[in-house]
């Protein structure tokens, strides 16, 4: 026998969710479970890091609808992005750097050693000065080119913290350099 929620559309469980409906969520979370698992292996999720990313991703949409916030429609489109900014976020701690041609490429700095081209650098020397924190938030800013409101709601702050901190780190990358001797192209 089908399941009563098999013909709900997802708008219509998505709003008893908000309601506080745990059957509207648990429906979500039956339609959507395998498709959050293949999103989460395109995003290059580890096997032995499948399962942590994808609870986490119905962890935090869960939050953000009982919060308010969250979709409204397009629920598919809307577990994709954050599975692929949960999949990020794990994937922080097994980050790895790649130097490609002599040009250092610092994906995960803030966990990782710096790469040997560039430890006695004054880049390298500036990089390991900053917080990490600091780091992970102007890579993902500059670089990256997230969303400043997108990196607070997932780091549950507000969107002026993330931003001060991205120009607190700015300003410090500056004068680590400027009182090196080194250059920061790009940075504003």
């Amino acid at each position: 026998m089908a399941a009563p929620s098999e013909n709900v559309p997802d708008t219509a469980l998505l709003d008893a969710t908000r309601r506080g409906d745990e059957a509207g969520f648990a429906a979500l979370y039956e339609r959507y479970t395998a498709t959050a698992r293949k999103v989460a292996h395109r995003a290059g999720v580890r096997p032995s890091d499948l399962d942590d990313v994808v609870a986490d991703t119905w962890a935090r949409l869960l939050r953000a609808i009982r919060g308010g916030r969250g979709p409204t429609d397009n629920f598919p489109g809307y577990l994709a992005t954050t599975i692929r900014r949960v999949a990020w976020a794990h994937s922080q701690h097994h980050a790895t750097v790649v130097l490609p041609d002599n040009e250092a490429t610092l994906d995960g700095v803030w966990h990782d050693e710096l790469p040997e081209s560039i430890v006695d650098t004054d880049l390298g020397r500036a990089l390991r000065d900053l917080p990490p924190s600091w780091l992970e938030v102007i890579w993902r800013v500059e670089v990256i080119g997230e969303k400043v409101a997108a990196i607070a709601e997932e780091q549950g702050r507000s969107a002026n913290s993330v931003s001060a901190t991205a120009s607190r780190a700015r300003r410090r990358l500056r004068d680590l350099l400027d009182g090196a001797g080194g250059n920061l192209a790009g940075v504003a």
